[in-house]
């Protein structure tokens, strides 16, 4: 009986008044009831209250997981193995052979060749080579900057609150000068013309010599491309609430916008800017990750592992949820980019964990058609943020954060792999279909 028990539900939470918002947290006071109805082996009102929830989260394979497996407690094998064939069809995996809740139907005649399909989806989809490998151990790696101007690449370190540089010439070590003293390092981009490194940054215990009383803090990172010299340390704006700067783009102008997991806001600072300013606020968002702007700079997406994928027009700070009109899900996105009019997503929320190009339609309303380009490498190890140059898209293959244990506290080197960097050619991808 353990599927319905374990669900994460992507950050079911929150009290925002926006739509969007609004059916993640009615579906979050479903559950809850449905949790009850579990317990007490009430399938039928456990079936009722789950429906309503998909209703709600249509493409959240989770709870349609669940509801699967109340139909089968409910004795409904026919519409278990419908829903089960759903998210195969996202070409996801779930061990159903093993959980208990499905043991009605296992030898079903039904169930056998859904069994066959979840099984085929973790077939691995490889469309990469390697790029490069680092030395040091133990990093959990993050984000990723490239300068073309010197050919080098920029790797982030949260749990050793530092930047590596890795050079054309396979050399690699510290960025950033010895002496500053830094947080954990998440996101960054490269400002070549300006000569800047942008670097969003976080306090979490992941990170060497966490203290309680660093929590919720967060910086914006500038360094001198150059030299790896600290420039200044921009804090958020004050919300009164906790705060973790993940990730960060750059517009033609120069202006930096950072996106905020914890306060669930994006923040903004011109290229002439001396503070980051609220850009849009929170409400919209319940998990947000990464940004990207379109080629024109009109419309910033956003990347909400709970949500979807969010656009914002620039000029006007409206904010709206991307419609999902593929068969597989847009749920547990972390890193997202922005290439020749469509979108390149590193998905580590969902099994197997995968590279996506999605394609929105002409009038950017939805996502209408999504390619896998990597799925289920074994060298995954949650794959988390990139840097797309050229027709080129490099990214950390193997970040590691599972490899802690609950204090926080990283497992000894011989448990841990050398940090991985791949690379996708996303010219030679084909069109996008499903």
């Amino acid at each position: 009986m353990k599927s319905l028990i374990t669900l994460l539900l992507f950050s079911l939470i929150g009290g925002h008044s926006f739509a969007q918002a609004l059916k993640t947290v009615q579906a979050n006071e479903l559950y809850v009831k449905a949790m009850k109805y579990y317990e007490s082996r009430n399938y039928d009102s456990l079936v009722s209250s789950l429906e309503q929830v998909v209703n709600l989260r249509p493409d959240h394979p989770g709870i349609r997981y669940n509801l699967a497996a109340a139909y089968a407690l409910d004795g409904r094998p026919f519409d278990a193995v419908k829903n089960l064939g759903k998210i195969a069809d996202m070409k996801l995996y779930y061990a159903v052979q093993q959980d208990s809740d499905f043991k009605s139907i296992r030898s079903s005649d039904l169930f056998i060749p859904v069994q066959k399909k979840f099984e085929q989806n973790m077939i691995p989809v490889t469309n990469s080579s390697a790029a490069f490998v680092l030395k040091e151990k133990g990093l959990l790696t993050e984000g990723l900057a490239f300068d073309a101007a010197t050919g080098r690449f920029f790797i982030s370190s949260v749990h050793k609150r530092k930047i590596i540089e890795y050079n054309s010439i396979g050399e690699s070590g510290q960025f950033n000068s010895q002496n500053a003293d830094l947080l954990g390092i998440f996101g960054m981009k490269a400002d070549e013309k300006n000569r800047i490194l942008w670097a969003a940054a976080g306090a979490i215990k992941f990170m060497e010599g966490y203290e309680d009383s660093l929590k919720g803090a967060s910086f914006l990172y500038k360094f001198n491309l150059d030299d790896g010299s600290l420039l200044h340390a921009y804090p958020p704006p004050e919300t009164g609430g906790d705060h973790l700067f993940g990730d960060l783009t750059i517009n033609s102008r120069g202006d930096v916008y950072v996106s905020d997991s914890r306060d669930n806001a994006i923040y903004r600072m011109s290229a002439d800017g001396s503070r980051l300013e609220i850009f849009i606020p929170s409400g919209y968002f319940l998990s947000l990750q990464g940004i990207a702007f379109s080629d024109d700079d009109s419309l910033l997406y956003a990347a909400d592992y709970s949500q979807g994928i969010f656009k914002i027009n620039t000029p006007n700070g409206s904010v709206n949820l991307l419609e999902n009109k593929t068969s597989t899900t847009l749920l547990g996105i972390d890193g997202l980019y922005f290439y020749k009019g469509k979108l390149i997503a590193t998905q580590n929320g969902v099994n197997p964990q995968r590279i996506l190009s999605l394609k929105p339609d002409d009038e950017i309303t939805k996502v209408v058609n999504y390619k896998i380009l990597e799925s289920n490498n074994p060298l995954f190890d949650e794959p988390t943020l990139g840097v797309i140059d050229k027709d080129n898209f490099y990214f950390i293959s193997n970040s590691q954060w599972g490899r802690f244990d609950k204090s926080g506290r990283i497992f000894p080197d011989e448990q841990l792999d050398n940090p991985r960097i791949l690379m996708i050619n996303l010219k030679s991808s084909d069109d996008n279909k499903e």
